[in-house]
C-alpha cells in the first residue's frame, strides 16, 4: 500500500475533512496531507511520523511507515510496546524542554537565593538600626521620677 492510500486510510477512518485531519494531527496547513493523498509527497518526515503517532496511538505504526499489516493495533500488548518505546522524536523532544525547563529553574533558583540573602542582610541592618534607635531613645529621656521627687517644681 503506498504512502497516499495510507493517508487516505487514515483520513477515512478519523472521520474528519482534510482541514479537520491537518488541525487535529498538528500540521501548520492542510496542504501537507492533500499533497500526501495526491502522491506528490512520497514520504513522511520525522515530524510528521510523530504527528500522526501522537495523535493517533492506536496506529500500527508499521503500517504508517512500510504500508506492512494492519493499521490498527491488533491488541494491548501493541499498545504497550508503543507506550515504552513511544517515538524518539517526540521524546527527544521532551527530554530537551524538560532540561531547558530545569536550566531555566535552576538559575531562576539561584537567582532567589541571591535576592533573599540580599534581603536578609537589609532585614539586619535595620533590626541593628532600630536597636540603636532604641538605646539613644532610652538614653535621652530625662528621669521623670527625680522630678517627681523634688520639692520645688
Amino acid at each position: 500500500m503506498e504512502l497516499k492510500e495510507r493517508i487516505a486510510a487514515l483520513l477515512k477512518y478519523s472521520q474528519k475533512n482534510i482541514s479537520e485531519f491537518s488541525r487535529f494531527v498538528g500540521f501548520r496547513t492542510p496542504q501537507a496531507v492533500r499533497e500526501l493523498i495526491k502522491g506528490n509527497t512520497k514520504s513522511l518526515s520525522e515530524i510528521a511520523y510523530s504527528k500522526i503517532i501522537s495523535a493517533f496511538p492506536e496506529i500500527n505504526q508499521d503500517w504508517l511507515l512500510t504500508g506492512e499489516g494492519e493499521m490498527l493495533r491488533s491488541n494491548g500488548a501493541d499498545i504497550e510496546n508503543y507506550t515504552a518505546s513511544g517515538s524518539q522524536a517526540v521524546a527527544a523532544r521532551n527530554v530537551e524542554t524538560i532540561n531547558q525547563t530545569q536550566t531555566g529553574d535552576a538559575a531562576l533558583i539561584e537567582q532567589m537565593k541571591q535576592r533573599i540573602a540580599t534581603l536578609e542582610n537589609q532585614l539586619r541592618d535595620k533590626e541593628t538600626i532600630i536597636d540603636l534607635l532604641k538605646k539613644i531613645s532610652s538614653t535621652a529621656q530625662p528621669n521623670h521620677a527625680a522630678d517627681d521627687s523634688d520639692p520645688t517644681h
